[in-house]
């Protein structure tokens, strides 16, 4: 929305590599959205040197003041951009040429790959216009709200089928956090540009550690289990479609070659991972990430082991 002010996180996957200076250099189309401020991730690193805005660059120059041995690696948060809707339009987030992330080498910088994806934004004054609107809520399996102090935010992807068509959202974030009973609910709103389907509609959505799960009518709370979905949707703000009765599976988080990601099965690979981190009782603050913390309870223990259990009765990411 115009005026609107949101925040937006920069995460960087080092791999096994430690850190000590992240220079990111975004480009952001200032007509349309404002970069009101960027805050660092004090935890992971202790020292902000540059938090800089020059028209439509963004430059965040960041270094910590910490010895080898306790610099961050993996999956970093670096820190969060404040941003505010300031005119009608999509906007693209991207990097520009002469971002650069160095650790401690005698080789010097390390050149990492970011898989960087553009981060997609649309500002209206209004929420309805000539885009289809879903608005939605979803849940997380087996996970207490009280303790989720590292599930502020929930970056989903969502595809939506129907009369033909098909379009998939990625870096949606919702714009609600609530409990509600003994469950942590996101909920938001989302512009479905590019796709007319009004009818018939079947929404998939999946969470950076959750499977894909379909969701083909209202109020839904067990499987889905027929092709298509009863979905109707509209340019109204007003239709609220509630799939928290149907909870996220959580377990999805490396890929077969063992790296940090998603390839859309809970499997040995996924147990091995989260069983080893939770051994060391793998921790970061409050509000941090952990790409094995399934329960967002900041550390990756017994508990995440035994989620990723309960979610192995689906293996696999609802396909159709």
């Amino acid at each position: 929305m115009v005026g609107e002010v949101f925040n937006s996180k920069i995460f960087v996957n080092s791999g096994t590599n430690k850190i000590s200076v992240v220079n990111l250099k975004l480009n952001v189309d200032s007509s349309k959205l404002k970069v009101k401020s960027v805050v660092a991730n004090s935890g992971a690193f202790g020292n902000v040197f540059l938090q800089e805005v020059s028209g439509n660059i963004v430059n965040i120059y960041i270094a910590s003041s910490k010895n080898s041995a306790e610099l961050p690696s993996g999956q970093i948060e670096i820190g969060t951009i404040v941003f505010e809707g300031v005119a009608n339009g999509g906007v693209e987030v991207g990097l520009v040429d002469g971002w650069e992330i160095t650790g401690p080498s005698t080789s010097g910088d390390y050149g990492y790959n970011l898989n960087w994806q553009k981060g997609v934004y649309t500002v209206g004054s209004v929420v309805t216009g000539q885009d289809l609107v879903l608005n939605y809520k979803v849940s997380l399996a087996n996970v207490n709200p009280n303790s989720a102090k590292c599930l502020s935010d929930l970056p989903l992807k969502i595809l939506v089928v129907g009369n033909g068509q098909s379009k998939t959202y990625e870096g949606v974030m919702p714009q609600s956090r609530e409990i509600l009973g003994n469950k942590l609910v996101f909920g938001g709103s989302l512009n479905l540009i590019g796709f007319n389907g009004n009818s018939g509609v079947a929404v998939f959505v999946s969470g950076p550690k959750q499977l894909q799960m379909k969701y083909g009518k209202n109020n839904q709370t067990v499987v889905y289990g027929k092709a298509g979905g009863e979905l109707a949707l509209t340019k109204s703000t007003d239709l609220v479609y509630d799939f928290s009765g149907y909870p996220l599976l959580g377990g999805d988080v490396v890929a077969n070659d063992s790296q940090d990601g998603q390839d859309g099965v809970i499997n040995g690979v996924d147990f091995a991972y989260i069983k080893s981190r939770s051994l060391i009782h793998e921790t970061v603050n409050e509000g941090g990430y952990l790409q094995g913390d399934l329960d967002g309870n900041c550390q990756v223990n017994s508990n995440d082991v035994n989620i990723l259990k309960m979610s192995l009765r689906e293996k696999q990411g609802e396909l159709y």
